[in-house]
Parts: structure tokens; C-alpha cells; sequence
């Protein structure tokens, strides 16, 4: 078969790359097994969904089109505890909310002509392209929704995204202004105050490199890949006033617009999906003479501690 032959540095047999490619108990390249296309790397255009990479290995399924979750506060009033070492104190409670979300349905068709598969393309067959292109859309629409949803909006309805969840804020100057670095760190501290610990810092990458270019001693650069030649893969990792290091994330301005900057504790979010796997595929019946199947997720967002753990940093200007 062509396509093996095509296949550079993929230590597979035969039988694995077909399978990875198609659901043996179909047609060939009827129904494509996202996962495996992944595994296999045979899905290679470049990408960048931070948001959505970080909370793929956090999804939960849910099991209704709404999903809901506590978040108490407790007594603030320490001097309850104390009693006479007999008589039991007062029962003291907690004050407990209910919070929620929305599973929303996102996907994307890949079609190709029985004409336009029939013949061979410069780098591998019609669909295996088209199957390139809309898993990158698929990703870029999860990350865009995570950032830009909301609620209830559009026929389909949406999941809240960060952006409408995270509303306590550090304003960063009267006007949009570069970022202050004593702002950040005002941010930082209001989290660490309410008991959380920031793990990320979510800007623009004008923005980011603005951080980066704060002192020195407050920027740790870190290697996340090993490259043969070159200097390979970086992420750097501010210092905060407390000594602990938080990832700065650059994020794309079609996800994440200019003007806010959000610091994060990454541990109070986590990604709901209800499709069968958290990026799904089946074949799609069609009437024209042609092949297609769609790609697709029933995904929401579950963010603890929306007002109190996360801080956003507004009236930040996109400049160095």
C-alpha cells in the first residue's frame, strides 16, 4: 500500500500503521481512530491549544448536559474550636454553593470526491489530508471555547469559558498600559491569600516576553524537550514573591485577546466530556459519491474556586 511507503521514522509493522489508520472491523478508511492517529504521529501540522493540551489529561465524563459541584467555605472564626475539654463546642457549619457548567458539542467534517481520492497527492491520499486539516480545527475550536464560552449562547449552547468564570480582577493601570510586574505579583498574592497556589500565567506572547524580560533572577528558563541540534523546546517559569515558579503560557490572540492576563492554579480545573472518548470520530453517511466522517467532542469546563483561586489582570497592553 502506497501510504506505508510514505511513512518516514514510524517504527510500526504493517499491520500496526492499518490499524491505526482504520477501524479493522469496517471498510478501509471508513472510521479513523483519533487516538491512534496521534500515537503514530502520522498527524504532524503544527498546533498550539496550551489550554486544551494542559486539561486533556484531567477529563472526567459526565453523564448529564449539566454537571454540578460544591465549593464550601469554612469557619473563619478560629476561636469555635476552643472548648473545656468535656462539653462538646457548638456545631459550626460551613457555608456550601453549588456551582455548574454546560457540556457543549463542537466538530468538523472531513470529505474528500471518490474523484479526489483516487488519486496521489504529494504527501499522502485526499482524506489523510483532509484529516490533518479538521483535527487542527477540531483542537483550535475545543481551546477557543474553553477561553470564549458562554453559557446558553448560539442554538447549541456553549460551556462558560475562563474568561466569563474568572471575574475578580487586578486592574493593571487606569488605561491599557505594557504589564506592570508589581500588578503580577499583586495577582499572585491575592491567590496565594485566598488559599490557592498559582501554577500558570496565561498571556499573549507579546505579553509573555514581557515577562521574560523582567529581572533575570525571576525568570527561570527550563528545557521541556531535547533537541539533536539546536536548543529545542522552552517554557519559562516565573519566580514568585513566595519562591514558588509559575509557568508562563504564551496563548495565541485568537484564543486568549489582547488586554488580560490570567494567573492560574491549575489543579482547581478539570475538562468534562460525555462523547465516547474526549476526541471522537465516526464514518458519516453521505449521499454524494465521495467518503467523509466526523470529528468530534462533547466537552465542558470545571473550574473550582472561579471568583477566589484565579485572578485576571486587566487594561494590559499588548507591548514589550
Amino acid at each position: 500500500m502506497e501510504i506505508l511507503n510514505n511513512l518516514k521514522n514510524v517504527k510500526l509493522s504493517d499491520e500496526e500503521i492499518l490499524r491505526a489508520l482504520t477501524d479493522p472491523t469496517t471498510t478501509p478508511f471508513t472510521t479513523y481512530d483519533i487516538e491512534e492517529l496521534e500515537r503514530t504521529s502520522l498527524i504532524t501540522t503544527p498546533r498550539f491549544t496550551p489550554l486544551f493540551d494542559a486539561l486533556r489529561g484531567t477529563a472526567r465524563r459526565s453523564r448529564s448536559w449539566k454537571f454540578e459541584w460544591n465549593e464550601v467555605t469554612t469557619q473563619t472564626n478560629h476561636t469555635l474550636t476552643k472548648y473545656n475539654g468535656y462539653t462538646a463546642p457548638a456545631d459550626a457549619q460551613g457555608t456550601p454553593t453549588r456551582k455548574s457548567n454546560y457540556v457543549m458539542p463542537v466538530a468538523t467534517v472531513p470529505k474528500v470526491s471518490r474523484f479526489a481520492q483516487s488519486f496521489e497527492t504529494t504527501d499522502s491520499d485526499a482524506m489523510q489530508n483532509e484529516l490533518e486539516q479538521k483535527y487542527i480545527d477540531l483542537t483550535k475550536g475545543i481551546e477557543y471555547y474553553l477561553w470564549n464560552g458562554v453559557a446558553g449562547a448560539g442554538a447549541s449552547g456553549e460551556t462558560d469559558g475562563l474568561i466569563t468564570l474568572v471575574t475578580t480582577s487586578v486592574s493593571n493601570a487606569g488605561s491599557a498600559s505594557a504589564l506592570n510586574e508589581a500588578k503580577l505579583q499583586e495577582a499572585i498574592v491575592q491567590c496565594y491569600a485566598a488559599g490557592a497556589v498559582p501554577t500558570h500565567i496565561f498571556a499573549t506572547p507579546t505579553v509573555a516576553q514581557r515577562i521574560a524580560n523582567f529581572v533575570d533572577n525571576k525568570v527561570q528558563f527550563v528545557s521541556n524537550d531535547i533537541a539533536t541540534n539546536g536548543l529545542g523546546i522552552n517554557a519559562f517559569m516565573y519566580k514568585s514573591p513566595f519562591g514558588f515558579n509559575i509557568r508562563v503560557q504564551p496563548v495565541l490572540e485568537e484564543f486568549l485577546s489582547t488586554g488580560n492576563v490570567f494567573v492560574m492554579d491549575m489543579s482547581k480545573l478539570n475538562l468534562m466530556y460525555s462523547s465516547p472518548n474526549v476526541l471522537s470520530s465516526e464514518p458519516l453517511g453521505i449521499t454524494q459519491h465521495g467518503e467523509a466522517s466526523i470529528l468530534y467532542s462533547f466537552f465542558g469546563l470545571k473550574l473550582k474556586g472561579a471568583t477566589t483561586h484565579h485572578r485576571k489582570i486587566t487594561n494590559v497592553l499588548s507591548s514589550l
